[in-house]
Order: structure tokens, then sequence, then C-alpha cells
């Protein structure tokens, strides 16, 4: 879902890297305190976090890809 929100919305606002990686951190931490301790995510914490990490984790990818077709990528 996150995927497809940044898909249309990219043209007329896309965060920066910084805002990208904040975007990585809520399911992180939900999935790490899951690990260790015995506490349980909801359905919704989940499809939020998810949202958050789908969006941030694309728009990384996307800069990545973009930056690489406009600083080139030379084979040397």
């Amino acid at each position: 879902m996150g995927i497809l929100i940044l898909g249309i919305t990219y043209g007329m606002y896309h965060p920066s890297i910084l805002y990208a990686l904040i975007f990585l951190i809520p399911m992180i931490f939900d999935g790490g305190i899951q690990l260790l301790t015995t506490y349980e995510s909801t359905n919704i914490r989940r499809f939020l976090t998810g949202l958050f990490f789908g969006y941030g984790l694309f728009c990384l990818i996307l800069i990545s890809v973009i930056a690489t077709f406009w600083f080139g990528y030379h084979f040397v």
C-alpha cells in the first residue's frame, strides 16, 4: 500500500532521504520489541508500520534509481 501511495504522490511531493529513513524506524522497533518480549502488535499497528515502511523503502529505492540516472553509471 505504501508503494502505491508513493507511486501516485512522488511527482507532487517526495520526502528527503532523512525522512525516508525515519519512516523505516516504526516497523523496525515494532518487530524488534515483538522479537525480544512477549508483546504482540495489533493488526492496525502492523498495517500502519508496514505502510510507513513501504513508503520509506520505496522512496529510498526511487531516490537511488533517479540519482543513478542523473549522475550516470560508468563502467570502469
